[in-house]
């Protein structure tokens, strides 16, 4: 997890929205904060589904969109 110093405050979520920073910018603990042009932006949850097998299968990786910035 990132430092406390290196998540997202209110102030620079406006202005990487603002300033339409195009990209995810994390904000730790698999939470993004999608950019898509300026005055756009939404969160994005990045999460696995299902275990690891002994056969080397891995869980799937998924995103779920949790709304606008």
């Amino acid at each position: 997890m990132p430092r406390a110093s290196a998540l997202l405050s209110a102030a620079r979520v406006k202005a990487l929205i603002g300033q339409g920073l195009v990209g995810r910018h994390p904000d730790g603990n698999r939470l993004y904060l999608v950019v898509t042009g300026a005055g756009r932006g939404w969160w994005m949850l990045r999460y696995s589904v299902g275990k690891k097998s002994s056969t080397g299968k891995t869980a799937l990786s998924r995103e779920m969109g949790l709304g606008g910035a």
